[in-house]
């Protein structure tokens, strides 16, 4: 996909009364996809690039939680289920800061896709999604 593609993409996606098509949903998490792996190579190039300066890094993250609606329907049968349950999830951002030779301040910010927090929501469910996350 080249720059223009991109764009354009972009563009039809995040007009306001525009209704996404199942291939639009696809398109978004491959757009995303894309955006995550390109900012963390650009954080990871820019540590690289100033390997004797100091790094400060950031881990943040913040929890939300949602109602799931989800129907089933068997087509041998005429069943129809409606099941709503509680979705609770990690939004995950890093910030890496590093000192240029002419001691100005470099930036890059690190995001990635929310997590899900299917095994728990407590300190260590979130220390382990920190570890993951991490840059190393």
């Amino acid at each position: 996909m080249d720059v223009a593609e991109f764009t354009a993409n972009v563009r039809t996606l995040s007009r306001p009364a525009y209704i996404n098509t199942h291939k639009d949903k696809r398109l978004v998490k491959k757009l995303s996809h894309v955006i995550c792996c390109y900012l963390r190579r650009a954080a990871e190039r820019l540590i690289g690039f100033y390997p004797s300066s100091p790094v400060l890094y950031a881990y943040l993250s913040d929890g939300w939680g949602c109602y799931v609606e989800e129907t089933f329907i068997d087509p041998s049968c005429v069943v129809v289920r409606k099941g709503r349950s509680r979705a609770e999830f990690l939004l995950e951002r890093g910030i890496v800061k590093v000192l240029d030779d002419n001691d100005d301040v470099r930036m890059a910010m690190i995001l990635s896709h929310p997590r899900g927090m299917t095994l728990g929501k407590k300190a260590w469910n979130v220390f382990t999604a920190a570890c993951d996350f991490s840059l190393c």
